[in-house]
């Protein structure tokens, strides 16, 4: 981009992005339409492969601290050959599962299957990452309003038989994905000009709104890069720990979600953890509270991420915490 100022700002603008092709000119999906499909499969591996490869790559031209690759955003799906949606151990969600590992944070959509899909599909089903629902903010500022999307897909997760069903437990938190503005996209089909050997995007401006968890997942990956910038030596699982901690939790649907109003105990399994819920996970994602929590997490060897103890009520000054 030209670095123009405009009226839209990202939740991390001065985070660096490396650009990795998945897909092709025309798309990444579904691989079920493409002619040859096992290439495009075979392409999306390649470039998480890559993305792994080059975690600690020192670019050129830039300084240290803007090495390597931090976080995976990944705003996009695949359909599962697997009857009930994946239990995680489909290549995509294991690849990763293995970035996570390596010290990158990812922060993937759920899909947009609705309330009625059978577990979710591969990636969105990967056990490590940061799984993000969509919430609808009903275009205002109070946030007491914003009720799950009803293109969300929901939870849980197909079990995987590990006999862990916190892994089940997806999506991990939520976040607006309705009618967000969009950066203008370039494509095969499109009328910008960014193709050919030489051009570029650098003077597209925005175009209208979209929907969706592709949405909703950059926004969780902007404050997961606040909350790196705020507290570098939190790995990725203490990360995705501190965002389900810190989210605002949601105890019913709406009407206007066009589900009616959910009965009973908020939580799905509440005698495995309190808070989570099938449609917006541990909560909305509130972007003060965990960049203050990785401030405040400075003992990370002793950060123990399978407690499941949460925070539900402080008070300071003279009365009692």
């Amino acid at each position: 981009p030209s670095g123009e100022s405009s009226n839209f700002t990202g939740a991390a603008p001065d985070a660096d992005l490396v650009d990795v092709r998945i897909g092709t000119a025309f798309g990444a999906g579904p691989f079920e339409n493409y002619i040859i499909e096992q290439e495009f499969y075979e392409s999306a591996m390649n470039g998480l492969q890559w993305v792994i490869d080059n975690k600690d790559t020192a670019w050129p031209g830039v300084e240290n601290e803007s090495h390597g690759i931090d976080i995976i955003s990944l705003s996009w799906g695949i359909t599962s050959h697997e009857s009930g949606g994946s239990d995680g151990t489909d290549m995509f969600s294991q690849i990763l599962d293995e970035a996570t590992l390596a010290g990158i944070t990812v922060s993937v959509a759920a899909g947009n299957s609705g309330s009625d899909n059978d577990g979710l599909s591969g990636m969105g089903a990967s056990s490590l990452s940061v799984t993000v629902g969509a919430l609808d903010d009903k275009n205002t500022i109070d946030r007491s309003d914003d009720g799950i999307a009803s293109y969300s897909s929901r939870g849980p997760r197909k079990d995987n038989n590990d006999g862990n069903p916190y892994d089940e437990m997806k999506p991990d938190v939520s976040a607006p994905g309705t009618n967000i503005v969009q950066a203008e996209a370039c494509h095969a089909s499109g009328s910008c000009y960014n193709r050919i050997p030489g051009q570029d995007a650098s003077d597209n401006g925005y175009s209208g709104r979209g929907s969706g968890t592709s949405y909703a997942t950059p926004a969780v990956s902007g404050i997961i890069a606040l909350m790196i910038e705020a507290n570098p030596d939190l790995d990725p699982l203490a990360l995705r720990e501190i965002l389900r901690l810190t989210s605002e939790r949601k105890e019913t649907l709406s009407s206007a979600d066009g589900e009616g109003v959910e009965e009973g105990p908020w939580a799905t399994y509440p005698e495995l953890d309190p808070y989570w819920n099938r449609h917006f996970g541990w909560g909305m994602v509130d972007a003060h509270a965990a960049v203050k929590a990785a401030l405040a997490n400075t003992d990370t060897e002793n950060l123990n991420v399978e407690l499941q103890t949460y925070i539900t009520d402080q008070t300071t000054g003279s009365a009692s915490t």
